[in-house]
């Protein structure tokens, strides 16, 4: 049910994207228009006006899977920048809680219309900027003029972590209602962390905290993500992965399958070797044309070329391990990596932490075993890509480091767990984020 439906508001902030990354939003767009266009959706309702029966949301997953990639980072900024206008014009406290089913259309001016949609100024004077705010707002529009939202989300979290940094915190998560209970897990550090800063453990793909990833770490070599595959035998069938490439522990009754899976390079222990590589049609620039095949009708897999741009194969660049045979034993397809890695980790903030076992005997006997300390150094990330990530896989910075256990006699007890990680964070976020900086809380 639709609660409450407001006004859309005019945005004058000048936009995060770069000259090619606008180009690539427009190319999305244009394309998407002209194949609608072409090809309406039919109505069942004969008195549906015909405006919209052409209309489309490039936010429906029909269109959003052809989508360039810095089309989810684009997505995430509308979602963030709507949620401030709620929160600024109309006063809302809950913003950041409210389900947003948002809409983009985009807009096709046709010749002779006689209609003006826009009207765009280079380097505008002060005094042209004054002389355009002096201006009356038409009455009854739903259209504001003007809304400058300054976003400081940034500021504001480094401000909330300078509150929390150095100093002893019982190790504790929040419930889904809120409740403080005591936390004795590996994740303790990352949970503690979140129960300082009022977040409720979720599994969103969005960010942390006003859409900033948050990433507790007590060594240099830290886990950033942990997409599972999507396709290969790991996907088709757990059990028989585990059977053929783990081994077993416990006597016999478990199977496991670890060692470190770095691009190109054969894990003595499972035999599998982990790849970047990517698809070539055989016909470039023929949009009908097939993929190049060997004599038995496969596609011919080639190395990953980060020179070539990644917006042209994002259907045909993939990850893989594979055994000496070269069956797929596990694989990771471009949307799988960049629905657990894009908008999630475009801002990030890493924080280095400690644990300790709680002196305290009466926090202790309460559940409290540990005490968490966060260093008041933290590094401040923002804007990576899918170039970025799947370069850093390409040239050995990220490594699969798999933890998965199958256990036949009793299944509850399996788990799936796929790790991908960097040796050393500090010196990896240069190569996965263009804008890296450290910030010392200690007197922030």
């Amino acid at each position: 049910m639709i609660e409450n439906l407001w006004a859309t508001p005019v945005l004058t902030d000048k936009s995060p994207w770069s000259d090619s990354q606008i180009e690539q939003l427009r190319g999305f767009a244009v394309e998407r228009f002209k194949n609608h266009k072409a090809n309406p959706p039919e109505h069942s309702l004969p008195d549906v006006d015909v405006k919209l029966r052409v209309q489309l949301n490039l936010f429906h997953s029909t269109h959003e899977k052809l989508a360039p990639p810095v089309w989810i980072q684009f997505r995430q900024w509308v979602d963030t920048l709507y949620r401030s206008y709620l929160t600024q014009a109309h006063g809302l406290r809950n913003a950041d809680e409210l389900l947003i089913e948002a809409r983009c259309i985009p807009v096709h001016y046709q010749q002779g219309s006689g209609a003006c949609l826009a009207m765009i100024c280079l380097d505008p004077s002060e005094a042209f900027l004054a002389e355009v705010n002096a201006l009356a707002g038409l009455e009854g529009s739903r259209v504001c003029k003007l809304l400058s939202i300054q976003q400081t989300y940034s500021e504001q979290l480094l401000s909330q972590l300078a509150e929390i940094v150095s100093r002893p915190l019982k190790g504790c998560r929040l419930d889904k209602f809120g409740r403080t209970l005591p936390f004795t897990g590996t994740q303790v550090c990352g949970y503690t962390l979140e129960h300082a800063l009022g977040i409720i453990p979720n599994s969103s793909q969005d960010g942390d905290l006003y859409g900033i990833e948050l990433k507790t770490h007590t060594q240099l070599k830290t886990t950033l993500f942990t997409p599972e595959p999507d396709f290969g035998l790991y996907a088709e069938s757990f059990e028989e992965f585990m059977r053929t490439y783990g081994y077993t522990t416990e006597g016999g009754s478990e199977y496991r399958v670890t060692g470190i899976h770095r691009a190109n390079v054969r894990c003595k222990r499972t035999g599998l070797t982990l790849k970047v590589q990517e698809y070539h049609v055989a016909e470039p620039g023929n949009s009908k044309s097939d993929w190049v095949r060997d004599e038995q009708g496969n596609r011919v897999a080639f190395s990953y070329d980060p020179s070539t741009p990644l917006t042209s194969k994002m259907e045909a660049v993939e990850v893989v391990l594979v055994d000496d045979d070269g069956k797929i034993a596990a694989g990771w397809s471009f949307e799988r990596l960049m629905n657990n890695w894009g908008a999630k980790h475009n801002k990030a903030v890493y924080i280095s932490a400690s644990k300790q076992e709680n002196t305290s005997q009466q926090e202790f006997d309460e559940g409290y075993q540990f005490l968490v300390t966060y260093e008041p150094r933290v590094i401040f990330c923002e804007d990576s890509s899918a170039e970025r990530l799947f370069e850093s896989i390409a040239n050995g910075t990220i490594f699969l480091d798999p933890a998965p256990k199958f256990v036949p006699a009793d299944p509850s007890k399996n788990k799936r767990r796929a790790q991908w990680r960097v040796n050393d964070i500090t010196r990896a976020v240069e190569n996965l984020y263009e804008h890296v900086r450290v910030c010392d809380l200690t007197n922030a």
